[in-house]
């Protein structure tokens, strides 16, 4: 359980660093609003996973909005969506999900 909160915190923390250099560079607030919520939404899971266990529904639910913030940023900033990139990120939420379970 600590490992996968652990886990969440720092990948929600460089997402919400690099959110917030692409905050000050593009002209599409609101992508990088959502991706922003959505990783902070990971902080706060994470945060709250040290402490108490969190319904699988719950976790499942956030971190499908937070991959779905990563392929809205990729398509309308970068203007392309690195799909190996995402599956990685996913893989990644999985093995941590196992880890918490």
């Amino acid at each position: 359980m600590m490992v996968s909160a652990i886990g969440f915190i720092v990948y929600a923390l460089l997402c919400l660093i690099s959110g917030i250099i692409v905050w000050s560079k593009t002209d599409h607030k609101v992508i990088v609003s959502y991706f922003l919520s959505t990783h902070l939404a990971c902080l706060i899971m994470g945060v709250l996973m040290i402490n108490s266990h969190l319904p699988l529904l719950l976790v499942v639910i956030i971190l499908c909005a937070a991959l779905v913030g990563r392929i809205a940023n990729g398509r309308f900033i970068f203007d392309h969506v690195n799909v190996l990139h995402h599956l990685l990120t996913a893989a990644f939420f999985v093995v941590l999900l196992f880890l918490s379970a």
